[in-house]
C-alpha cells in the first residue's frame, strides 16, 4: 500500500507546483486512477479533492462536479473518515459554474442550492457566499430581477468564513454592474483592483476583460486596450479564461484591430471546440460572429484563419468569413436554445439576435 501511496504524493506535489492547465489535470486524474486502482478510498478521497481544485481552474469543470459528486457522497457516509472543512468551500465552485451545463435542468440546479444552504446554515454561515453565487447564476441566466434580489440581500449579509475573497467579490461587482448597465459603477469598481489593492488567483486577470465592454460604451476605448495590453497575456494559455478572451476579441473588433482579433480567433478557436462548457463556447463563437460581421462590413472576404479539424463542415473549402460566418449562426442557435430552453426564458437567443447593436459602440483605436 505504501508503494502507491508515496506515487500519489509525488503525483499531487508535481500538480501543485504547476500553474493550472491540461497539465497540472493530468497529474491530479492520474492520482485518482492509481488510487482507484488500489481501491484505496482515503487516498482517491485525498486525489479527488486535488481534482476538484484541478478542474476548476484549469477550464475543466464538468470533472470537478464529478469528483466532487463522490466527494460529497463519502464524506455524508462517514464524516469522521472523510474530513469535510473543504468541501463548503468548493461547494461555491461548483455551483458558480454548474449552469454553464444547459444539459443539467433548472431543478436540479436548486436542488444543489437549497443543499448548499442547508450546509452554509448548519456551518453557522450568513450566507454571504451564498447570495453572491445567487446572483451570479441569475446573471448568466438573464433574469434581471433576480439577480437585482439576489443582489440587495448580498448587500444586506454580512460577510464571514465562507465569503469569497474581497478581490473575487469586487470583481463581481464589475460584472453585476455591467449586467445591469451601469458601465460608471463598473467602471469605479474596478479602480481598487487595477491599483493593487485588491488581488487573488485570477484578479486582477478577470476584471482587465471585464471592463472593455463599459469602457468601450463610454467613449474610452483607448482605456479598453489598454486594459487588453495588460490582461490578455495573463491568461492567453489557461482554457477557463475563454470567456474572458472572447471579451478581448470583442473589443479589439470594435476598435478596428481586425488583424489583432483574427490573430486571437485563429489561436484560441480550436480551445473553443474543445472546452467542457457550453457557455463560455457560447460567448466565444458569439464574439467571433461580431468579428464576421464587422469584416463584411470592410468588406473583406477571405480569413486567415486554421480550421480544426473537429470543424469538420468547413474542411476542405476556402476559409472565406461567409463561410464561417453561417457556421456560428447554426451553432449559436444550437447553443442559444439549449440554454434558453433550460432557463426558461429567450436571453441567449436575444443576445445572439442582436449582436449587432454592439456596432453603436465601435470606434477606430489603435492598439499601441
Amino acid at each position: 500500500m505504501a508503494d502507491h501511496r508515496e506515487q500519489i504524493d509525488e503525483l499531487l506535489e508535481r500538480a501543485d507546483d504547476l500553474d493550472h492547465g491540461t497539465a497540472q489535470l493530468a497529474l491530479a486524474e492520474e492520482a485518482v486512477a492509481l488510487a482507484d486502482a488500489h481501491r484505496d478510498e482515503d487516498y482517491g478521497y485525498t486525489a479527488r479533492l486535488e481534482l476538484v481544485s484541478a478542474g476548476v481552474f484549469s477550464g475543466r469543470t464538468d470533472l470537478a462536479m464529478i469528483a466532487f459528486s463522490w466527494v460529497i457522497a463519502k464524506h455524508d457516509a462517514d464524516p469522521q473518515r472523510f474530513d469535510g472543512e473543504r468541501l463548503l468551500w468548493m461547494y461555491k465552485w461548483i455551483l458558480d459554474g454548474v449552469a454553464d451545463y444547459p444539459n443539467i435542468p433548472k431543478a436540479e440546479i436548486e436542488k444543489l442550492f437549497a443543499d448548499m444552504k442547508a450546509r452554509f446554515e448548519a456551518d453557522g454561515s450568513t450566507l454571504h457566499a451564498y447570495w453572491g453565487i445567487r446572483r451570479n447564476v441569475a446573471m448568466f441566466c438573464g433574469d434581471r430581477g433576480a439577480a437585482l434580489d439576489a443582489n440587495e440581500k448580498l448587500q444586506a449579509t454580512d460577510r464571514d468564513h465562507l465569503s469569497n475573497c474581497h478581490a473575487c467579490v469586487q470583481d463581481e461587482s464589475v460584472e453585476y454592474y455591467t449586467f445591469v448597465g451601469d458601465d460608471a459603477a463598473a467602471v469605479d469598481a474596478a479602480r481598487p483592483i487595477f491599483k493593487g489593492k485588491l488581488t487573488c488567483g485570477e484578479v486582477p486577470e478577470r476584471t482587465f476583460a471585464g471592463v472593455q465592454l463599459p469602457l468601450l460604451r463610454l467613449g474610452k476605448p483607448a482605456d479598453a486596450l489598454a486594459h487588453f495590453k495588460a490582461g490578455y497575456r495573463k491568461i492567453n494559455f489557461n482554457p477557463k479564461f475563454l470567456r474572458h478572451k472572447a471579451m478581448y476579441l470583442t473589443s479589439l473588433t470594435l476598435t478596428d484591430n481586425l488583424d489583432r482579433a483574427m490573430k486571437l480567433l485563429d489561436r484560441h478557436l480550436p480551445e473553443c471546440l474543445d472546452v467542457s462548457s457550453a457557455y463560455w463556447q457560447y460567448e466565444f463563437l458569439l464574439a467571433a460572429r461580431v468579428l464576421c460581421e464587422r469584416l463584411t462590413e470592410k468588406g473583406e472576404t477571405g480569413l486567415p484563419v486554421r480550421i480544426p479539424d473537429k470543424l469538420a463542415a468547413l474542411k476542405g473549402q476556402p476559409v472565406t468569413v461567409a463561410a464561417l460566418a453561417a457556421w456560428l449562426d447554426g451553432e449559436l442557435a444550437r447553443l442559444a436554445k439549449s440554454f434558453d430552453d433550460r432557463n426558461g426564458n429567450t436571453h441567449f437567443a436575444d443576445r445572439v439576435a442582436g449582436f449587432r447593436e454592439l456596432f453603436q459602440y465601435a470606434q477606430p483605436c489603435r492598439v499601441k
